[in-house]
This record gives C-alpha cells, structure tokens and sequence, in this order.
C-alpha cells in the first residue's frame, strides 16, 4: 500500500548511497564506514574498515555514489583521501587516485 513505512534500521545513516542488486549501501554516521543490507535490514554487513566520511568543525564530507557494478566513494586518513572503487560482484576494491579531498 502506498505511504507505508517499514522500520529496518538502528544507528545514525549519514547517507543512503543506493542499491544494486538486492542490497542496500549506505554510509553509517557514527563509524564513517561503509555497510550494506538486505531490502528488509537483514545481513547488515561492513563493506571494509575504510572511513569515508572526513569530520570537521564546520561541515562533514563523505560522499559515494554506484555506477554499473562499482561503488566509487573518499577514503580518509587525515587531510587527504583516496578515490576507491569496489566491484560489487567480485568484492574487488582499486586504489584509482591519491591525494583527493571530494567528488562531485
């Protein structure tokens, strides 16, 4: 029926990044890291210990976005990240660039 809810989740989401397959990604606030679940919360797992979100005084940044297979998202470890994809049929993460602050 249209305009029903369902509660699936517990803990602060920063982000729904989107889905492919039966899974859905999403950044989870609280660790900066990426998970991903079933469409009814089940098998919530942690896609790797990369933290994509950069906490600052002012404003946060962490963004990732799915293209095709792969998941693109910032890893960061102190004032600079790396730009990541992770295929998500075979599991296999790629470094694809040093030194990036965002993407668009």
């Amino acid at each position: 029926e249209t305009g029903e809810s369902l509660y699936i989740l517990d803990g602060n989401i920063y982000s729904i990044i989107g889905e492919h397959g039966e899974k859905i990604y999403y950044i989870d606030y609280d660790d900066g890291g990426i998970y991903s679940m079933n469409f009814d919360g089940k098998e919530n797992q942690k896609l790797d210990d990369d933290i994509v979100i950069a906490k600052g005084p002012d404003y946060d940044i962490g963004k990732a976005f799915i293209s095709g297979d792969k998941l693109y998202f910032v890893s960061y470890n102190g004032e600079s990240g790396k730009l990541n994809s992770v295929n998500l049929k075979m599991g296999i993460k790629s470094t694809l660039e040093e030194d990036v602050l965002d993407i668009a």
